[in-house]
């Protein structure tokens, strides 16, 4: 028999010999052998097996040396088996490939999607250091990176210069948008000169609002240009803040994207600091010079000298904040709401949900509204709603404008087990009551699990 009739039996769920297949499996030829491993993890996969698959596609990779050709293939294998440490080393590998060959564009995106592996197949928030790559990293910018230039003296007479290298700016709907325009507006302009530098074009923002605003606050807003690769843009930005001349360049989010990283790793500043907002590896580095943290347990766990600074915001004034109409959102005058915020990561907790039904099924009057996350999002929620209160949930996608709808809440319960920060901020300065829950300190920082509400709320 040829190869095609005993895959096509195996795709009709029919068993094989192992003995049948070994002819092709010992083939001396790598790519013939490499193409026998494809057929076969598609075929078991077409059947879900996806236990056998994982043989014949891992041994395809391997002979493959590794081509990102195999890569879709091989991550579906792996995502239905639960196996993200795999799908995160395969992309991995990618990217030392292409560091090995100085392609530094194309090994920053496989890294990336090697951090990210977990946000993109498990849909959480669990992000892990991996310091092969960072310091893969610091090498391929060696070679741009600029002559150190020694930190200027302290002067009463002299501004310090301050660069902030921006993360998610075109994104209306980003936290960042709000913590970018607080440092805006709240550096003390007699004693700094402020610069936003952000590595994406103008034509990345749907509206300049932002850049209009930063500028009105008395800062410099420099965008990558429009022309040019990725490649091109980094190089570019780091120069423009090495012109500059800076006294610091501070990271909204160092690691979040390794593009910005890559241009942290080029020098352009004397000191560098990374502020902190969330999970260390996504946010601070060992080579960064220092680190502020918002939270006191990011800061424990980040691989820098640094120090702790409670978050300050301009928080809403309730006066100025009028609620929506209930009716926009059908929920009756004399209803009760609970209300939930956050991105659709943090609303994944099985447990979350039934204490949420728990509480609607013993309080019939009680309304709750997941502001962040549509129902579609979560995929086990179907199994887990009782009839009776399905038609007392309300499902929000995220909006730039969202305390309209927080206005609305009677009670804010944060969500679990990984807890907000900035929204539950926003409630208590509208006198909305609060619950949250504790951080434990005793154990490694994890994004999943984590809350900051026992710093703030009494």
């Amino acid at each position: 028999m040829e190869l095609n009739s005993f895959l096509e039996k195996i795709r009709s769920g029919i068993s094989v010999e192992p003995r049948d297949l070994l002819q092709y499996l010992c083939l001396e030829g790598r790519e013939e052998r490499c193409a026998v491993n494809v057929g076969l993890a598609e075929a078991y996969a077409g059947i879900q097996n996806f236990e056998q698959a994982r043989v014949f596609i891992q041994r395809a990779w391997i002979l493959s040396d590794f081509s990102p050709d195999l890569m879709p293939l091989y991550a579906g294998i792996h995502s239905a088996l639960d196996d993200v440490a795999a799908i995160q080393a395969a992309y991995k590998r990618l990217g030392m490939k292409k560091a090995g060959q100085n392609d530094f564009v194309e090994a920053i995106q496989y890294f990336n999607l090697s951090m990210y592996a977990h946000n993109q197949y498990q849909k959480i928030d669990r992000y892990d250091y991996d310091f092969d790559i960072l310091e893969r990293i610091e090498l391929l910018a060696r070679p741009y990176r600029f002559r150190p230039r020694s930190p200027a003296e302290p002067s009463p007479e002299r501004k310090i210069r301050v660069a902030y290298l921006t993360y998610l700016l075109s994104n209306p709907t980003s936290v960042f948008h709000r913590i970018n325009l607080s440092l805006a507006q709240f550096h003390e302009k007699s004693r700094f000169s402020v610069a936003f530098f952000v590595p994406e074009p103008a034509s990345a923002f749907r509206d300049d609002e932002i850049i209009k605003l930063l500028g009105n606050c008395g800062c410099e807003v420099v965008t990558a240009p429009e022309a040019g690769g990725k490649a091109e843009r980094m190089i570019w930005m780091a120069a423009r803040i090495h012109k500059y001349k800076p006294d610091l360049l501070v990271t909204n989010a160092a690691l979040a994207n390794l593009d910005s990283y890559f241009i942290t790793c080029m020098r352009p500043a004397a000191t560098t600091i990374g502020l902190v907002y969330g999970p260390p590896p996504q946010f601070t580095a060992p080579s960064l010079d220092w680190c502020i943290s918002s939270a006191k347990h990011p800061l424990m766990d980040s691989p820098c000298g640094g120090a702790f600074a409670p978050v300050e915001i301009d928080l809403p004034d309730p006066a100025k904040i009028a609620p929506c109409p209930r009716r926009q959102l059908d929920i009756p005058d004399e209803g009760f709401i609970l209300m939930s915020c956050g991105r659709f990561t943090k609303f994944q907790d099985p447990g979350f949900w039934k204490a949420i039904f728990a509480i609607l099924e013993a309080y019939p009057d009680l309304h709750y509204v997941a502001l962040g996350v549509q129902e579609g999002k979560i995929s086990f929620l179907e199994d887990l709603v009782p009839s009776g209160v399905r038609s007392r949930l309300r499902f929000l996608k995220w909006q730039k404008n969202y305390l309209p709808v927080l206005r609305l809440a009677d009670l804010l319960i944060d969500t679990f087990p990984s807890g907000g920060g900035f929204v539950l901020m926003d409630a208590m300065a509208m006198s909305i009551p609060v619950v949250s829950f504790e951080n434990n300190y005793m154990q490694p920082f994890d994004q999943t699990d984590w809350s900051v509400g026992v710093e703030f709320i009494p």
